[in-house]
């Protein structure tokens, strides 16, 4: 929703494309895709003021602000070990992890290291969430899904199980690069009471 007031008064609704472009009249296509409010409105009163002569910044006496109406969710695949596999619609703003989680999240044979996002048919990014849910490093916000994007969730191919003298018992998926010292990093290392000795079951 563009609205103009000042030297002249006008409030309209446009409908953003495929392409991410509106078409104002007497301006044609305008690209405002990937921007921020505040960069649209930038690009907004550049390309009016061709128009509208009020909108340029050496004689502006009319404001431009813009809002947006309707959001158009986007459909987002799911593959692998979801607990709802398919195609689903998630709120346009969501990232990779919040898209998991609208769609009932990770089944427990599922991995939380090897998360894919593809497009096209093309791998765009591989996410690891124990950056996150160890160290607080989110990852993941920063890849921009867009409609028709899959996500896709493998098995789990190594996990373990830590106990005793640690501060953070239970199973954990290691990576084919990972030793001893990283899963003991997962369990957020020894206690207080821990000895030298360490007992390993392998199968």
């Amino acid at each position: 929703v563009i609205s103009l007031w000042g030297e002249m008064n006008s409030r309209e609704s446009f409908l953003i494309n495929k392409n991410g472009q509106i078409f104002y009249e007497g301006v044609g296509f305008i690209n405002i895709s990937n921007r921020t409010i505040l960069k649209a409105e930038e690009i907004l009163s550049r390309e009016l003021g061709k128009i509208y002569s009020t909108l340029q910044k050496n004689k502006q006496s009319t404001e431009l602000a813009i809002e947006l109406g309707r959001l158009k969710s986007l459909n987002i695949y799911f593959s692998g070990l979801v607990v709802n596999p398919g195609i689903n619609l998630i709120h346009p703003f969501s990232d990779p992890f919040s898209a998991l989680i609208q769609v009932g999240g990770i089944k427990k044979s599922g991995s939380l290291r090897n998360i894919e996002i593809l497009r096209n048919g093309s791998l765009i990014e591989t996410i690891d969430f124990y950056d996150f849910f160890n160290n607080g490093v989110n990852t993941f916000s920063k890849v921009k899904l867009v409609n028709g994007d899959t996500i896709h969730v493998s098995v789990v191919k190594n996990r373990v199980k830590i106990s005793g003298e640690v501060n953070r018992g239970g199973y954990y998926e290691l990576l084919s690069n990972e030793s001893l010292k990283d899963l003991v990093n997962h369990a957020s290392g020894f206690t207080s009471k821990a000895s030298s000795n360490l007992i390993l079951d392998q199968i």
